[in-house]
């Protein structure tokens, strides 16, 4: 089993350029990260302002080791949050059908 996280966020107008640096930047440090499994961007095919990220980690304590990573605060609290005009944050468990 697996703990999955889909996030979407919003760019405030203007900032859709360093929203992608941000998520440039959190792909290749959350990718190196001992709990992921998973770490994937996307941008809206239709909007380049909406973002969407697919995340799986080995467990739901290794995606709370993310969120409490250094490079997590310093680039999602601390300066992506303040870019966005909307953030949402939904987690799954996979089902294991075997």
């Amino acid at each position: 089993m697996s703990f999955t996280v889909v996030a979407t966020w919003r760019a405030k107008p203007g900032e859709e350029g360093h929203i992608r640096e941000v998520l440039s930047a959190m792909t290749t440090l959350s990718r190196a990260e001992t709990g992921c499994i998973h770490y994937q961007a996307h941008v809206s095919a239709t909007d380049p302002a909406e973002f969407m990220l697919y995340e799986q980690y080995v467990d739901s304590r290794a995606y709370d080791a993310h969120k409490s990573s250094d490079h997590f605060q310093a680039i999602v609290v601390n300066d992506a949050l303040d870019h966005l005009t909307e953030r949402t944050v939904r987690t799954f468990e996979t089902i294991d059908w075997s």
